[in-house]
């Protein structure tokens, strides 16, 4: 529901540059929107929710899905030609040993990429307040720089990042897709409302109290990099 556009999407496949006849893994596949975007050879996704690979099934019908926890991936070493995920690391306190799976099951030469909303380092309090308004015990918020440092320490070469903005009204969606009450919804307003002013500057953040609505920039990770 964040950027369901075609302009975004085509970000991905041209930072991607998958040649097609790839064996995939989508890590935390959900509705398949990540892989769902690229040509291949074959997709395998896991999910930890029943629920997600029922629906990921309707759409993709072709995909390999796998009920599966994503820090003891059930493949062999060096098994996949792609490893990919799409906000899925920030479900972590400590994503290291999910990111180690999926390095651990990329062939050597092969790609992994992430997509992850993400914010600067000095910056991760601000989205983590206002995540935990309907999930209390949402972790810290990922940074562009923590992610770096996931590829870094686990040897990852040729590592390209990409930081991609994109700017829209937000906050209802929102509310729809976590099923949160009016009075959360103001909540969430009202702690937008009072972010410092340099980050709203920055993320061009525009208030409608008429609509209890927000418009700004929302920024992404696009990380990629070789075994």
């Amino acid at each position: 529901m964040w950027v369901n556009n075609s302009d975004f999407k085509q970000k991905i496949i041209n930072f991607a540059k998958l040649k097609g006849d790839e064996k995939i893994l989508d890590v935390g596949i959900g509705a398949g929107d990540l892989s769902g975007l690229f040509n291949s050879k074959e997709v395998t996704g896991i999910d930890f929710s029943k629920t997600m690979l029922s629906e990921c099934k309707k759409l993709h019908p072709e995909f390999k899905l796998v009920l599966a926890d994503a820090e003891k991936l059930p493949f062999s070493d060096e098994k996949f030609d792609v490893v990919c995920c799409r906000n899925f690391l920030q479900n972590f306190n400590d994503p290291s040993m999910a990111f180690g799976e999926m390095v651990r099951v990329t062939k050597t030469g092969g790609k992994i990429i992430v997509i992850e909303s993400a914010v600067y380092e000095n910056e991760r309090a601000f989205p983590t307040d206002f995540c935990r308004i309907a999930e209390p015990f949402h972790p810290l918020f990922p940074s562009h720089e923590s992610l770096f440092f996931l590829f870094t320490k686990n040897n990852i070469k040729k590592i390209k990042q990409m930081v991609v903005g994109v700017h829209k009204k937000w906050l209802t969606k929102w509310q729809l897709s976590k099923k949160t009450s009016e009075e959360e919804k103001i909540k969430g307003y009202r702690i937008c409302e009072n972010y410092p002013a340099w980050y709203k500057k920055s993320y061009k953040m525009k208030f409608f109290p008429e609509e209890t609505e927000i418009e700004s920039t929302l920024t992404f990770s696009f990380i990629k990099g070789e075994k």
